[in-house]
């Protein structure tokens, strides 16, 4: 009995032993325990520092926790980003702040010399935990060596080396032609630019254009840059620009072409046809059209050949009526061309009355149904003559009653 209360009493001070410790402390980044323990026992007490690259924010703050039970204290070491100062200044230039850390650890800096400057050594630096990395760069002024010469021509002005955006100008022997730009600049990699030019004899020929003409220009000779203007002759169309100007190779274009302007054959027509038929017509050649019997022409019976190379809108052939002729009366309608389903409307004068129907379609060159007849109204006569009677017999009614009473006064 007593040796298995001694096991128990064992067993209960071991799983004391083992509840009464701490786990490895973690208290965010930036701070660093000392230690390479994962467990500690009660009270245990542990160490902490600043990562590298900071700082603690308070010196006087306690860098130390307990361990009590399987708790630990609270750990007062706050740290924060060191700084590595003003990189200093760029004389000539200035350094360009990568981050929002400015020139705290991490950040990065580019420096950028001003215009008219080169960069001599590492343009980018970096904030360590022992500061600025590397040495500042240095910000020279941009020299330029003297340009290439030119043959058959020189430039100025003329030195040993020239500063940034001078320039000189180039120019040719009397008689030659400076082909490409006369000016050339140092430049910000300290060469001059553009390309420098070049001094060559340039001519052209007279342009050789068949069945054209100039209408702007000089005449011959022709030097470099100089320009003409040609246009084609009635009946021709142009087959290529025409403006050419003189350059170092010749026109530029070349000279264009002026190619008689020929037509198409015209499309055909419904119930009509043309004459004369051929595949190919030349300018201003005309076609006359003619239409198949009980058809009527509609458009120019004569169509041309014209500049764009196309003949002038066809005309057509149609299925057309007559005016109707309606005597005592007339037709009502907006256009004089009565085609096939068009129709019409018929008035009769006044006093008259039609016999037939008012209402007229084309069809086949016929109105359908036949026009009508415009007969006189004999009740519209009637009724005025018994007025006239009627007034007549009052008004002579009236003049007898009056001469009859006269004659019985004695009067």
């Amino acid at each position: 009995m007593l040796r298995y209360m001694i096991i128990c009493s064992t067993l209960l001070m071991t799983a004391v032993t083992v509840q009464a410790q701490c786990e490895r402390p973690d208290v965010g980044e930036n701070r660093i325990l000392t230690e390479d323990q994962q467990t500690f026992p009660d009270g245990s007490t542990v160490t902490f520092k600043c990562s590298t690259g900071y700082i603690p924010v308070e010196s006087s703050a306690s860098r130390s926790i307990t361990c009590t039970g399987t708790q630990w204290s609270d750990l007062e070491l706050q740290c924060k980003k060191k700084s590595c100062g003003s990189p200093g200044n760029i004389p000539n230039g200035k350094y360009i702040y990568q981050s929002t850390d400015l020139i705290l650890f991490g950040a990065t800096i580019t420096a950028k010399c001003h215009e008219g400057y080169l960069l001599v050594g590492e343009p980018t630096r970096y904030c360590r935990e022992y500061g600025w990395d590397g040495r500042a760069p240095v910000c020279e002024a941009i020299k330029c060596p003297k340009p290439p010469a030119i043959t058959d021509g020189t430039f100025e002005p003329e030195d040993d080396s020239y500063d940034y955006d001078e320039a000189v100008t180039y120019s040719c022997n009397r008689g030659l032609e400076l082909i490409g730009l006369p000016v050339l600049t140092c430049s910000s990699d300290g060469t001059f630019q553009p390309s420098p030019p070049r001094c060559l004899l340039v001519s052209c020929e007279r342009p050789e254009i068949p069945n054209s003409v100039r209408t702007e220009g000089k005449s011959p000779p022709y030097k470099y840059n100089n320009f003409v203007r040609y246009r084609c002759n009635k009946g021709y169309r142009m087959n290529g620009s025409d403006y050419l100007t003189c350059k170092e190779d010749g026109w530029n274009p070349p000279p264009p072409q002026c190619n008689a302007i020929t037509c198409l054959k015209p499309p055909d027509i419904k119930n009509g046809i043309f004459n004369p038929q051929k595949e190919l017509y030349e300018y201003g050649e005309t076609v006359t059209w003619s239409c198949n019997e009980s058809f009527r022409l509609i458009g120019a019976s004569t169509i041309s050949c014209t500049d764009d190379g196309t003949f002038e809108t066809s005309p057509q052939c149609l299925e057309t009526c007559d005016e109707p002729q309606i005597k005592n009366g007339y037709v009502d309608h907006t256009s004089n061309l009565f085609v096939n389903q068009s129709f019409v409307l018929v008035h009769c004068n006044i006093g008259y009355k039609t016999e037939g129907s008012d209402f007229l379609t084309c069809e086949d060159n016929r109105w359908n149904p036949p026009p009508p007849q415009c007969h006189l109204n004999h009740w519209i006569w009637i009724i005025p003559i018994l007025l006239v009677v009627l007034v007549c017999v009052l008004v002579c009614g009236g003049c007898y009653c009056w001469k009859k009473k006269k004659h019985k006064n004695g009067t």
